[in-house]
């Protein structure tokens, strides 16, 4: 994920979701310090310990942009599918969104997973 985002020096990269620390410590190792956002109170704890600089605990109500965004967002609800139309707004010009995914979002005849395919349809 992290060599797929490309992140180079100086850039401004966010990992939403962050649980305890795993992609933001690949991302910290190609260089770059990342923000983090998570909403359990233990796991925001874990990486404030970490030394990873917590932003906020709430993702969906995060509104600073990004040159990068690596995510697993949860995907329960669909939330995935909110999560990376959320990460997509919040790219700089020129930024780049890498995250994991359920496939029920790419297959699925609901509502949510037929209006994402129509938004990532749009973008592409």
């Amino acid at each position: 994920m992290v060599q797929t985002a490309d992140i180079q020096p100086g850039m401004k990269v966010l990992e939403p979701s962050a649980g305890m620390g795993h992609i933001a410590e690949m991302i910290r190792g190609a260089g770059v310090e990342p923000d983090v956002i998570e909403i359990g109170g233990d796991r925001k704890r874990l990486l404030e310990a970490k030394g990873f600089n917590v932003v906020g605990d709430d993702f969906m109500d995060t509104t600073e942009t990004y040159d990068r965004i690596v995510m697993n967002p949860p995907f329960s609800e669909r939330r995935d599918a909110l999560h990376v139309r959320h990460a997509y707004d919040l790219l700089n010009p020129g930024g780049r969104l890498v995250a994991i995914m359920g496939e029920g979002v790419f297959y699925g005849s609901d509502k949510q997973a037929t209006e994402f395919r129509e938004w990532l349809d749009g973008v592409n």
